[in-house]
């Protein structure tokens, strides 16, 4: 079982984003770490998991001792787990935080960079530079933390592929850094960029920086193994390829969702009810046709794909007689390769047309 826990507060609110947030609140961030503990408890999840994620928001935005008060909710999860990563943001992180987060079991830390570039970073709300980035990365190094992961956001406003190449071109600079994530801008509703009519990057620019990408992460030692995830040799996120590979998970905290069995969950999103003990918002019993879905939805989202007799084992059905894939096959789009099926590089550029179309 894996664990993902949720802090919901952010010192700022980003253009971009509609996760499930809040601005900061010393007494609600108080408040909210003793309702954590008790749904902690409730869900029975007080105890060692293979790994842990601390996500948000921005769990980094929490104060020193309250980031100590969730070290100490989360010691047996935390104690002995394989993998344990939150995730930091640059203009939060102090050296007494990054050492914190090395005594208290955190072996992994994603931070959110979205580019090296100081003008994108205004466009779109962040509170960070380049000098706070470098910072940061030589703080966790400091610290101890050997697995870094940088979060970048590439089809930004006014954004060139000149600019994208800059920021390759920094991070080749930045050694201590084995695990990226780059992903495509989306106009979620209820975000600033929404509200301001904010155009989107076309579909032929998309594609055109993806290869711009995937080239120039691969000359510096990072591979692709999931759409968005790129890794040096054994740095992929196991975590979430607990998500990826349709694993079990319990989630906690406000906005979280967890999946047990096959019952799919989701917290509530409001703060104020979170604080007053309501956490479970919906849940879902999923059919054997969604689990099979789910399971094509997200392994082939995965370079290595989905093990074919895993999923006969899993389901006792072979996946081409409950899916149309014959066709996508005939198209270029789909291959098998060693028992396994998954997507040709052309097939991965219109992975999300190929779902719907399923």
């Amino acid at each position: 079982m894996s664990l993902y826990v949720h802090i919901p507060f952010c010192r700022q609110i980003c253009a971009y984003c509609d996760f499930s947030k809040v601005f900061y609140n010393q007494k609600w961030a108080d408040a909210y770490l003793i309702q954590l503990e008790k749904e902690l408890n409730d869900r029975d999840a007080n105890h060692l998991h293979e790994t842990v994620y601390i996500g948000g928001g921005s769990p980094s935005s929490l104060s020193l001792n309250q980031l100590s008060v969730l070290f100490s909710i989360l010691k047996e999860p935390l104690q002995g787990c394989k993998e344990a990563t939150i995730e930091v943001n640059p203009e939060d992180l102090t050296l007494e935080k990054a050492k914190l987060f090395k005594e208290s079991g955190i072996t992994r830390v994603s931070l959110g960079v979205q580019t090296f570039n100081d003008e994108h970073l205004k466009v779109i709300g962040r509170h960070h530079n380049l000098a706070m980035i470098k910072q940061a990365l030589n703080d966790l190094v400091e610290a101890g933390i050997e697995r870094i992961s940088i979060d970048f956001i590439y089809g930004l406003p006014h954004q060139t592929f000149e600019d994208l190449k800059e920021d390759l071109a920094i991070l080749k600079t930045l050694d201590m850094v084995n695990h990226v994530s780059f992903y495509t801008l989306i106009l979620e509703e209820n975000t600033k960029f929404y509200f301001d009519g904010v155009t989107l990057k076309d579909d032929e620019w998309l594609i055109d920086a993806q290869a711009i990408l995937i080239d120039g992460l691969k000359a510096l030692g990072f591979e692709r193994y999931e759409v968005s995830n790129f890794a040096k040799p054994n740095e992929q996120s196991m975590h979430n390829l607990v998500y990826w590979h349709h694993e079990p998970y319990i989630g906690i905290g406000c906005g979280a969702s967890g999946y047990i069995g096959v019952v799919r969950y989701d917290n509530t999103k409001s703060i104020t009810k979170y604080l007053k003990g309501t956490t479970t918002a919906s849940k879902t019993i999923l059919s054997k046709e969604d689990e099979m879905f789910e399971v094509l939805m997200l392994g082939l989202r995965l370079t290595k794909g989905i093990s074919i007799p895993d999923f006969i084992s899993r389901f006792n059905v072979h996946p081409f007689e409950v899916f149309d894939l014959e066709r996508f096959m005939e198209m270029g789009l789909l291959e098998i390769e060693e028992d396994y099926l998954k997507t040709t590089s052309k097939g991965m550029d219109v992975l999300d047309e190929i779902l719907i179309d399923m």
